[in-house]
């Protein structure tokens, strides 16, 4: 999971990159897929997380002034003389504050965990364990042997964050990528959109 201290959004992608190469060296059995939450840090259910938090043995004190720092605090909008404050809220985070990212992570990683223990799920071999889900923030993303397979990985995914999470990715944000040609030398990559 990328968007950690000391993370870089290309730590990630490199991950993906070298799985996708590492897979044209066997034969092409190799594919990904990307999605992309929908209005994350708007969409975040904070009691939600809070109680995933003491679900997941997090001080109870620590899981409520996480909610409460994003929820109470109320913003006053002015422009033009004019102002107007936004009150408090029950759904929806202060984006770009650490506490909205970190609960942003809980979600992250409650969604990968979930979709990963489904049998309908299958990673990307390595030496030494099974690559399967990545993310930075809210950009998912999946490696596996085939395209049918990264897409049903990605879908499983998204199953997984609207029922456990309420939350949807977008669908202009969906991709599959996989080499075009069996065998080639050259870097040629097919990407397509899936429903």
């Amino acid at each position: 999971m990328g968007g950690g201290p000391g993370s870089q959004t290309m730590d990630i992608i490199s991950g993906v990159s070298v799985s996708l190469e590492r897979g044209k060296d066997r034969m092409d059995a190799a594919a990904s897929a990307q999605a992309d939450i929908a209005r994350f840090y708007d969409s975040i259910e904070t009691v939600m997380v809070s109680e995933w938090m003491v679900r997941h043995n997090f001080p109870v004190w620590l899981a409520a002034a996480c909610s409460f720092f994003q929820l109470s605090v109320s913003i006053l909008i002015a422009q033009d003389g004019c102002s107007a404050e936004v009150g408090r809220r029950a759904t929806g985070t202060m984006t770009g504050t650490r506490v909205a990212g970190c609960m942003g992570e809980c979600i992250v990683y409650d969604t990968a965990m979930a979709a990963s223990a489904d049998a309908r799920v299958k990673g990307l071999e390595a030496s030494a364990a099974s690559l399967v889900f990545a993310s930075w923030v809210d950009n998912l993303y999946t490696v596996a042997p085939s395209p049918t397979q990264a897409i049903t990985n990605m879908r499983v995914l998204e199953e997984k964050l609207s029922q456990n999470w309420r939350l949807v990715s977008r669908r202009a944000a969906r991709c599959s990528q996989a080499h075009a040609e069996g065998g080639c030398v050259r870097s040629k990559w097919r990407v397509e959109i899936y429903e």
